[in-house]
């Protein structure tokens, strides 16, 4: 969905992708820095599911997703970078050189301890067992889970583990929200389904 999405985006609602200087995302928004703002289509943004729009800036844009929009600006650099002639900044989503009105500087998170062996088990159990899995990653505080059948995958179960929450982002791809232990989950997922690490 959300590489559909973005690919809308870049598209039709952004302009040209020529006109993203920068591609970043806060827990909820979109954070954009365009070449030219009367390129912006923002009934389009809303049509594909922004919630709204704020523009704090001359070529600052804002684009209120929800909370996967760190997955999306992920998706919008992903397929940024697969097109010919992509401004390099737009692809990296380095920092925007001014700061929004809500931006914060950000404390880095403690190291978490890893999830015990058991919790680990009853992922892979909500998660379709290890037939339904084809791959797991680790994406900051987040698991890319690729499946077989999404409908395998059981998010109230996962949400009764502690974790922070479980979200489709397409036919046979879930994020699993875990928070600072996600790399060392990733570890053990992939331990337990046989996978090697990448």
């Amino acid at each position: 969905m959300w590489r559909r999405a973005a690919r809308e985006i870049d598209r039709a609602a952004l302009g040209d992708p020529a006109n993203l200087h920068d591609v970043n995302a806060c827990t909820t928004r979109l954070r954009l820095i365009v070449r030219a703002q009367d390129t912006v289509d923002a009934q389009a943004l809303k049509r594909l599911g922004a919630v709204g729009i704020v523009r704090p800036a001359a070529n600052a844009l804002q684009v209120i997703v929800g909370p996967t929009a760190k997955l999306l600006a992920g998706e919008i650099r992903e397929t940024l970078a697969s097109l010919p002639d992509t401004p390099a900044a737009a692809v990296v989503g380095a920092e925007p050189s001014t700061p929004g009105p809500l931006d914060a500087p950000v404390t880095p998170a403690p190291q978490a301890a890893a999830l015990k062996r058991p919790i680990i088990e009853k992922l892979l159990a909500a998660l379709g067992g290890s037939a339904n899995l084809r791959a797991v990653e680790s994406l900051g505080s987040r698991l890319r889970v690729s499946v077989l059948d999404v409908a395998g995958v059981d998010s109230v179960a996962i949400g009764h583990l502690g974790l922070r929450g479980a979200a489709a982002v397409g036919p046979d791809c879930v994020h699993v929200i875990v928070g600072p232990a996600a790399q060392s989950a990733c570890a053990a997922l992939r331990e337990l389904i046989g996978s090697p690490a990448r």
